[in-house]
C-alpha cells in the first residue's frame, strides 16, 4: 500500500474523529440568535424611555403620545408573536430574522421622520413590534431547541440572558448619541445600525436545523423519551400534530400556559413596580435604582444556573420551587422588612426572577415536536402578555382603591403557590400523558 494511504475504515474513523472536534455549529446559531435578541429588546423596551423627553421636544409630540408607544409595543408584540411562530415553522427561520431586522429599521426611520404621534403608534404596533417578533427570542429559542437536545437547558438559559443583556450595553451608549446628535439623529442610527447588525447575523451565522450527523457528532441526539414528554408520542397524541389547533387542544398547552406565565406576569409587575414601591418607603431614586440593578444580576445568575440544572432535574419541580420562591419573594414587599433585609432578599430570592423563562421554553421544547414550536410558543407568548397586563392593571387598580399593592401581591402569591401544584398535572394521564424527564438524565 502506497504510503501516507488509509484504508476505507481509518477515514471513517477520522472523519469521524474530526467532526467530534470541531466547533458544534449550534454553538455559532446560539451566538447569533443572542445578539439578535439583545439588539432587538436592548434598542426597543430597554431604551424606550431615553427618547420620550426629548423625541418629544423635536418631533413637537406630547408626553402622553410618546409614552402610549410602549403600550402600543406590548400590544404588538402580543397580537405579532402567534404569526411570527407560524412563519418561524413553515419558512427558514434565517429569512424570518432578516425581515425583522429590516421592520424594526423601517419602523425607526418612520418615527424619526414623520412628526405625527399616529404615524408613531402605526410604526411601533406594525413595525417594531412585529420586527422584535420575528428577530427576538421567540425566533432564537425555535433554532436552539432544534440544535441542542442534550444541553438544551443551558442553551436556553443563556438565550435567555439576552433579554437583560441589552439592557446593560445599549441604553448607555444612547444616552451619549442623544446629547451630541439629538434623539432623531440618534434613533435613524441605531434603526439602521441594529437592524443592518441583524441581518448580517442571520445571513452568515443562522441556519434552520441541524442533521442527524451533527447531533450525533456533538453528542447532542437522545431518543424521543429522553427528550421529554411530547416527542415519544407525535404519532398518537395531538399535540403531534402539524395544526396549531391540535396543540391547543391539549391541556399540557394550557397548563403550561397558565402555570408558567404567572410566574413571568408577576416577574414584569415587580420589575414595573420595583421603583415606585421603593422610593413609597422612603429611598431615594438613586438607591432604588441601585437595588433594581442588583435585582436584574441576581437574575441573570439565576437564569444561566437554572439552564443548567433544568438538564439534571425534574423541570416540573425546578417549576414548582422557583414558584414557591416567587411566593415568599412577595411576602418581602408586602411585610417590609427594612432597606437592608429587602436588599438582601433582592439579591438573593431574586435569582429566581426571570427563572420562568428558560423553565416555560424547556417545557413546550418537551411537550411538543420541535415543528410547532415557534406557533406554539408564539401563542403561549401572547398568553402570557394578557396575563401580564392583567396583573398590572389589578395592582393599579389596588393602588389606587387601597393606596397600597398589598392585596394584589397577596392575589399573586396565591396564584404562584398554586401554579406550583398545578404543574405537576403535566405528568398525569390526561395532563401531558406522559412522564416528563430531564434532557440529560
Amino acid at each position: 500500500m502506497a504510503a501516507g494511504s488509509h484504508v476505507p475504515g481509518e477515514t471513517q474513523m477520522m472523519t469521524e474523529a474530526q467532526g467530534r472536534n470541531a466547533i458544534y455549529p449550534g454553538w455559532k446559531v446560539l451566538g447569533a440568535a443572542f445578539a439578535c435578541s439583545m439588539l432587538t429588546l436592548g434598542a426597543t423596551f430597554s431604551s424606550f424611555g431615553l427618547f420620550i423627553l426629548p423625541l418629544s421636544k423635536e418631533l413637537g409630540l406630547s408626553r402622553a403620545e410618546m409614552s402610549s408607544g410602549m403600550m402600543a409595543l406590548l400590544i404588538g408584540l402580543a397580537v405579532w408573536s402567534p404569526l411570527a411562530g407560524y412563519l418561524v415553522d413553515r419558512i427558514r427561520a434565517r429569512r424570518v430574522v432578516m425581515g425583522g431586522g429590516l421592520l424594526l429599521m423601517t419602523g425607526a426611520a418612520v418615527i424619526a421622520t414623520v412628526p405625527s404621534g399616529l404615524a408613531a403608534l402605526g410604526a411601533a404596533f406594525f413595525l417594531i413590534a412585529f420586527g422584535i417578533a420575528c428577530a427576538g427570542p421567540l425566533t432564537g429559542s425555535a433554532l436552539v431547541t432544534r440544535w441542542f437536545q442534550r444541553r438544551r437547558g443551558r442553551a436556553l438559559g443563556i438565550l435567555a440572558v439576552s433579554t437583560s443583556t441589552g439592557g446593560v450595553v445599549i441604553p448607555p451608549l444612547l444616552a451619549m448619541l442623544i446629547i451630541h446628535l439629538g434623539a432623531r439623529s440618534t434613533l435613524l442610527l441605531l434603526g439602521c445600525a441594529v437592524g443592518v447588525a441583524i441581518m448580517v447575523l442571520a445571513m452568515a451565522f443562522l441556519t434552520d436545523r441541524p442533521t442527524r450527523q451533527q447531533l450525533a457528532d456533538a453528542d447532542e441526539a437522545l431518543d424521543a423519551e429522553a427528550v421529554g414528554f411530547g416527542h415519544g408520542a407525535e404519532a398518537s397524541s395531538p399535540a403531534g400534530g402539524e395544526s396549531l389547533w391540535a396543540c391547543v387542544a391539549t391541556s399540557r398547552f394550557w397548563l403550561i400556559l397558565l402555570c408558567t406565565g404567572t410566574l413571568i406576569a408577576l416577574e414584569q409587575t415587580l420589575l414595573t413596580l420595583n421603583v415606585p414601591i421603593f422610593m413609597g418607603h422612603g429611598i431615594t431614586l438613586q438607591s432604588a435604582s441601585f437595588m433594581v440593578a442588583c435585582q436584574s444580576g441576581a437574575a441573570t445568575v439565576g437564569k444561566l444556573t437554572v439552564g443548567f440544572l433544568l438538564e439534571r432535574f425534574d423541570p416540573r419541580r425546578m417549576f414548582s420551587v422557583v414558584a414557591g420562591l416567587h411566593a415568599l419573594f412577595v411576602l418581602f414587599y408586602i411585610f417590609w422588612p427594612g432597606h437592608a433585609v429587602m436588599f438582601v432578599a433582592l439579591g438573593v430570592l431574586g435569582l429566581a426572577i426571570g427563572a420562568a423563562m428558560p423553565i416555560q421554553l424547556t417545557l413546550i421544547a418537551a411537550a411538543f415536536p420541535d415543528r410547532t414550536f415557534g406557533r406554539v410558543y408564539g401563542t403561549i407568548g401572547f398568553g402570557t402578555q394578557v396575563i401580564s397586563i392583567a396583573f398590572l392593571g389589578l395592582a393599579g387598580r389596588a393602588f389606587e382603591v387601597l393606596g397600597r399593592y398589598d392585596q394584589a401581591f397577596w392575589l399573586f402569591g396565591f396564584l404562584a403557590m398554586a401554579s406550583a401544584l398545578l404543574i405537576f398535572m403535566l405528568g398525569r394521564k390526561g395532563g401531558a400523558g406522559h412522564e416528563v424527564r430531564p434532557a440529560a438524565a
